[in-house]
């Protein structure tokens, strides 16, 4: 099962906005605490790419600057290249191996995700379209008998 990092943030607050019971909440909270890790990664590897790309202050610190009142933007050497490599980490896929030991957690969340009875519009239909795709594609693989990542 494969998403790309700049989807897990809303995918993991999309499913914590359900209100589950049982084994549909245990299953989901685990999935959403595999999800949580690799978005603290992510966000890792950014104030990484932040701290290489900015200015730096006297003590070493990347230089920032007041858009507004109310927010601040880093003071980056080289923007192109910053964007660049930003993209490529939030493109990156986030792979959930489909194993036997996991089998049962990624089946109970796909069931739920696809077998919501909730309406959608906009933006919110679009991303609910892909995570169903996304979903499908494990549940196609299951009912075939081939349990293997996709």
């Amino acid at each position: 099962m494969k998403f790309h990092n700049y989807e897990l943030k809303h995918l993991y607050e999309f499913l914590l906005s359900l209100e589950l019971m049982g084994k549909q909440n245990r299953m989901r909270t685990r999935f959403c605490k595999l999800i949580q890790q690799r978005i603290e990664e992510v966000h890792e590897e950014r104030d990484k790419l932040i701290l290489q790309f900015s200015e730096k202050d006297e003590e070493g610190n990347p230089k920032t600057e007041r858009v507004n009142n109310d927010q601040v933007k880093y003071v980056l050497n080289d923007v192109p290249a910053f964007t660049n490599e930003l993209d490529l980490l939030l493109s990156e896929e986030f792979v959930l191996d489909e194993t036997e030991a996991n089998k049962d957690l990624l089946l109970t969340v796909a069931n739920l995700v696809l077998n919501l009875d909730i309406s959608f519009s906009g933006q919110e239909a679009m991303k609910y379209d892909r995570y169903c795709e996304v979903f499908e594609q494990l549940a196609y693989s299951n009912e075939n008998n081939s349990f293997n990542s996709i």
